[in-house]
């Protein structure tokens, strides 16, 4: 049986046929979604390098660098992120609540780091700090951060990923 359709059903269809669509795009991004956060390792490390780093130059670096370290404190490379500030280390033990650094960033301890009236970390920045401390705080001076990079190029001295040697003349 040859039914052939009417202009009735032609109408239906061509109001069904985008919402149809739209459904099919969304499931097929929703697919697509869970593939990619699939082949992303669960269990991967924060990298000091790529992800803290970046974070503390931009938010803490304007006051606590190698040339203005208010409160004893830098931020311009691992070891004087490690090694603290004039009270001792701001990085402990995390699940003690024994890091200063993340009392400070949390506003659990006072003064709020970055004072109240700078930009402030996200609550994901901030979750991402206490995972990087959880996972022991790991790190290198490899590479300096972009603004103690740019502030050698104006001496006598050139660095390049943390080597320094004289400028030729």
């Amino acid at each position: 049986m040859n039914r052939i359709p009417d202009k009735e059903s032609f109408e239906r269809f061509n109001l069904f046929a985008p919402r149809l669509t739209l459904y099919l795009v969304g499931l097929l991004s929703f697919v697509v979604a869970v593939q990619v956060q699939a082949q992303t390792p669960a269990g991967s490390e924060v990298s000091y390098e790529k992800q803290i780093a970046p974070l503390f130059q931009e938010y803490c670096g304007g006051c606590h660098n190698e040339s203005d370290r208010e409160g004893g404190f830098s931020v311009a490379t691992y070891s004087s992120l490690m090694k603290g500030a004039k009270k001792g280390k701001v990085i402990g033990d995390s699940s003690k609540n024994e890091s200063k650094l993340l009392q400070l960033i949390s506003g659990q301890l006072k003064p709020q780091m970055p004072p109240e009236d700078e930009p402030q970390l996200s609550a994901d920045q901030v979750k991402l700090v206490t995972r990087w401390i959880a996972e022991g705080a790991k790190g290198s001076d490899r590479l300096l951060p972009l603004r103690e990079r740019l502030k050698s190029r104006s001496t006598d001295r050139l660095t390049v990923h943390g080597l320094s040697a004289k400028k030729p003349i």
